[in-house]
């Protein structure tokens, strides 16, 4: 079985092209749709050539499936394959190939035909655009980028997922930041988009800050599990910065519980909570230095004031 793997920057966005910035682009990056058996959606995509030659793709659509392993890469099948979630017999284009000279731009039209017996639930695939060789002579080294597009076919598809772990990267640091996993896991037929809020309380149980969970609105394939980023801290500092200056930069102290409030995508809320503890172990060792020499110099003033009034 081929395996065709490529790289997102978040889970069921887009895909990003690997190399330098001279690339080939496409936009939209992620294309979702509804539609009902038999009906026809028809869209346009852009591809864009940001290197410096000419050069010609085709489109083609590939289906995709979830990695498994809560990463956010899609695996992309192959031909041979057609999963239940395939969707690639279904994408028509308007043209075979497209001619792209440094800087151009083109504008591609596609047909999807949602067949008459098409049940309901989620299905996945990726309109990608290939480079060719200009003829049956040239020598190319394949480049693909592209979209994904998710369609709901609505019906009786069970939606469901659950929030089945939340982890802290860490239980005991000196500094901020402190990075939370929350493991969602789909056991629906439709593809969901968990989203909600991280609340952080203080010890005394007063909220410090409210951070977003999935923000860029990352999809979550039936039969699979995602893993939800979340990072809380104050600014950026390079890593190469001195421990203190960096407990100092991004401070925080004592005992925290982060609470996960986490909407599966169906409108059902579920909560899990954390806790975890700040300790800014260096900036509290000079700081009790410190008041041990103001008070070392409190008494030798007091000494000498002693001394001067006798």
């Amino acid at each position: 079985m081929r395996l065709f793997f490529l790289l997102l920057s978040v889970f069921f966005v887009g895909l990003q092209p690997i190399g330098s910035a001279e690339a080939l682009t496409v936009s939209p990056l992620r294309l979702e749709y509804e539609a009902a058996p038999e009906q026809m959606i028809v869209d346009t995509i852009k591809v864009s050539n940001e290197t410096s030659t000419g050069t010609i793709v085709a489109p083609v659509v590939r289906d995709f499936i979830a990695s498994g392993d809560g990463s956010g890469t899609p695996v992309f099948v192959g031909e041979e394959e057609q999963p239940k979630s395939s969707l690639k017999d279904w994408v028509s284009f308007s043209i075979e190939r497209v001619a792209l000279q440094p800087g151009d731009s083109r504008e591609v039209t596609f047909t999807i035909q949602v067949p008459k017996g098409a049940s309901s639930g989620g299905y996945f695939g990726a309109i990608l655009f290939s480079t060719v060789p200009a003829s049956d002579e040239s020598v190319l080294i394949q480049t693909e980028v592209g979209a994904l597009v998710l369609i709901s076919v609505p019906g009786d598809a069970k939606q469901e997922g659950a929030l089945i772990d939340v982890q802290a990267g860490q239980r005991l640091v000196s500094h901020l930041p402190v990075s939370f996993t929350a493991s969602f896991e789909n056991t629906g037929e439709v593809h969901l988009k968990p989203s909600g809020e991280v609340h952080i309380m203080n010890l005394f149980g007063r909220e410090v800050v409210s951070l977003p969970i999935n923000p860029d609105g990352g999809n979550v394939l039936p039969g699979s599990t995602r893993a939800l980023m979340v990072s809380w801290q104050h600014q950026e500092v390079p890593s190469e910065t001195i421990e203190i200056v960096k407990e100092w930069q991004n401070f925080a102290l004592g005992r925290y519980t982060a609470t996960f409030a986490v909407d599966d995508g169906t409108g059902e809320i579920e909560n899990a909570t954390v806790a975890f503890w700040v300790i800014p172990w260096q900036l509290l060792i000079v700081a009790l230095v410190v008041l041990i020499l103001l008070i070392a110099i409190a008494k030798q003033h007091r000494k000498n004031k002693m001394i001067g009034s006798v």
